[in-house]
Order: C-alpha cells, then structure tokens, then sequence
C-alpha cells in the first residue's frame, strides 16, 4: 500500500469511493433514503472538486488503484475518511 498526497485529477477517482464505502459499508446502518441522501448517484461535479481540493486529502493506493482517502484538518477535525467497498477489511483505513 502506498500513501500519497492528493493531486488534481483525483476528483473524480474519490467521489466514487466516496459513493461505493456510503452505499457498500453503510448500508447495514442505514436506510436506502439516508444513503440516497448522503450520497446521491447525481451530484455537482464542480462543487465536489472543489471540496475535495480544500480538503487536500491523503490518497491510499494498493497497485496502483485508488483504495481510499481521508484527509486531516489543520484543527484535528476530519470531513472525509472514505474506503472502497471492495478495499474493505483489507486494513486500509488502519494503515
């Protein structure tokens, strides 16, 4: 596994995880409209890049795919901490 820092570029890549660990992890925990709502299949493009890039998170690589991402706030608060349902149990989000 290799941990990199966020490039331009990788919107797209970790708006996807985003949907898969909501709608693939989630969902024993809630109900298929919280997850909807959560995560919705449509959203706006340009405002998410921009979120993801202001949180510049960090990237979690297993051979070269994109497993995960989270990203750590100069407060200690953290908006984002995303892994991709078919990365689960695999210790991404340990590492």
């Amino acid at each position: 596994m290799y941990i990199r820092t966020f490039r331009s570029g990788d919107e797209t890549t970790l708006r996807a995880i985003f949907h898969s660990s909501v709608h693939a992890l989630a969902r024993k925990n809630y109900t298929l409209e919280q997850l909807d709502a959560w995560a919705p299949r449509q959203y706006d493009a340009a405002q998410w890049g921009e979120r993801v890039r202001s949180n510049q998170p960090f990237i979690a690589e297993i051979e070269g795919h994109i497993a995960a991402y989270a990203d750590l706030q100069p407060s200690g608060y953290i908006d984002h901490f995303f892994v991709a349902g078919a990365y689960a149990g695999r210790g991404v989000a340990g590492r």
